[in-house]
């Protein structure tokens, strides 16, 4: 059996194999379409096919956003805003687990779309597809608990200050497995290359794309991170708010320089997360921006604490 005609099998053979996959298995649907074109032509030839494909991605908590990661800096503005208009789930799908589905980081791949599976489960009662929830008061019952990811992604230590700083997806990477939560935890950090092939989001469309909290929401507030005030702290999108989103806002202010109020404030209220042979003078030398920062601490998770009428109001807990 040659290569071309590894699936001709009876159309009704094809169709009943589709009909056995789960409605919820993205990865499965994914791999099946890819398998042949006559497999594709089932699907594609559906009254609405791209029906299909939004409610399987808003089952497995992906959400809309830019399909070519290379041109996500020149359209940060527009990604954020919600404006992004024209897309098709097919290829979110198809580009999600194309890329991603079969990524072995412990954070990615299956891993997470059965986690981002779980938490749209427990979210079903309080929202219906495709409606995430616009927060405003707290007369609400639905669980806005902050996705695992936040906890897990960092972003380059250093940046020469002579070059452009690095687009959002190529700056912010997943972390190593197996390395440190805290840098400085590693003596030998200072000297290792400040390079992750493989895991900067770019190249992780499952990670960027997920809902950001458990009950998918259009509008969220960040408070202060480190001192410093984020400018795009007060999200009101058009769609679910993203792990993307979150990382987006930080890192426009990831460069930021501290004032030394700020970096005093912060290194008395976080000395636990410096090496205890460290002096001061090596402490502030560390908290020049909000990027030595979350070198020294990183995010641990983000805290829901109060909702207002920007919406839910989230802190950051650092390690």
């Amino acid at each position: 059996m040659t290569p071309e005609n590894k699936l001709d099998f009876p159309q009704e053979l094809l169709l009943l194999t589709k009909s056995f996959i789960p409605s919820w298995d993205l990865r499965s649907h994914v791999c099946f379409y890819l398998s042949s074109p006559r497999v594709a032509a089932l699907y594609d030839s559906e009254e609405d096919p791209d029906a299909f494909w939004r409610l399987l991605c808003w089952e497995n908590a992906i959400g809309a956003g830019l399909l070519q990661y290379e041109n996500m800096d020149n359209d940060l503005w527009a990604y954020m805003s919600g404006s992004i208009e024209g897309l098709s789930w097919k290829d979110i799908a198809v580009d999600c687990i194309s890329r991603d589905g079969f990524c072995t980081h412990p954070q990615c791949g299956e891993t997470l779309l059965e986690y981002n599976r779980q938490r749209m489960r427990e979210a079903a009662q309080y929202t219906e597809p495709f409606h995430p929830l616009r927060v405003s008061d707290n007369n609400y019952e639905a669980t806005l608990d902050i996705h695992q990811l936040l906890g897990h992604i960092d972003f380059k230590r250093d940046r020469n200050i002579f070059e452009r700083r690095p687009a959002v997806e190529h700056d912010a990477h997943l972390r190593p497995p197996g390395a440190p939560v805290r840098r400085t935890d590693d003596p030998e950090y200072m000297h290792r290359r400040d390079e992750y092939p493989g895991l900067y989001l770019a190249e992780h469309p499952l990670a960027t794309r997920s809902f950001a909290t458990l009950t998918p929401v259009s509008n969220i507030m960040l408070l202060h991170l480190g001192g410093v005030d984020l400018r795009e702290g007060v999200m009101e999108r058009g769609r679910a708010i993203t792990v993307f989103d979150i990382v987006a806002a930080i890192h426009q202010e990831i460069d930021r320089y501290l004032t030394v109020d700020d970096a005093c404030e912060y290194v008395s209220m976080h000395e636990r997360c410096f090496p205890k042979e460290w002096t001061y003078r090596d402490a502030f030398s560390m908290t020049r921006t909000l990027r030595s920062i979350l070198s020294v601490c990183p995010i641990n998770t983000l805290e829901h604490q109060e909702t207002n009428e920007y919406g839910p109001a989230f802190s950051f807990d650092q390690h």
